[in-house]
């Protein structure tokens, strides 16, 4: 039964990412996945992931320091070096339990760009990331939605590109100013 209401969970937490993969914009996306993260965590904390729920738990507390301009390179370290300690403390899952910790720290260091392009190409590789690891923890339901969320960010992405007439070289130097 617990398997089921987490995959409910799962379910509410997969339609919110899938309309979230649509959005173009870095900030939008960010107080969307605030909310996202809820039901995430929850799912991921019935199905045993404790490292997911701190992952987004702390997720939540920096996007709410994103959206409101107080994040900086000093609580980007605090916040790696703080979700490393406890998913090292708090892994139960062996390797699998890593994937999320991972994530977020690739996604927290990336966090910063400027560019709503390189944030959709994190935003995609973030996502098959937890693609990956809900299926090993048995979220079905959310690895099905978080394909489909790949899927349409990647398609949200080529749209992007399109209306910049982005092209190779533009889009490193766009990362960098």
């Amino acid at each position: 039964m617990i398997v089921v209401i987490a995959n409910i969970l799962g379910l509410i937490n997969a339609l919110l990412v899938i309309y979230i993969a649509s959005i173009k914009e870095k900030n939008k996306i960010l107080k969307y996945q605030i909310v996202q993260t809820s039901f995430g965590g929850a799912c991921d904390l019935l199905l045993g992931g404790i490292p997911s729920v701190i992952t987004n738990i702390l997720t939540i507390i920096r996007n709410v320091l994103v959206t409101k301009n107080k994040f900086n390179k000093l609580y980007m370290w605090l916040f790696i070096i703080l979700c490393s300690i406890l998913v090292i403390f708090c892994n139960k899952l062996g390797i699998i339990g890593y994937i999320p910790l991972a994530n977020f720290i690739f996604y927290t260091v990336f966090i910063d760009t400027k560019s709503n392009i390189i944030f959709k190409y994190v935003f995609i590789i973030s996502m098959i990331t937890w693609l990956i690891y809900d299926f090993l923890i048995r979220a079905y339901t959310s690895s099905i939605f978080d394909l489909f969320t790949v899927i349409i960010a990647v398609i949200t992405l080529i749209k992007m590109k399109k209306e910049k007439k982005w092209i190779g070289i533009w889009l490193i130097m766009d990362y960098y100013c």
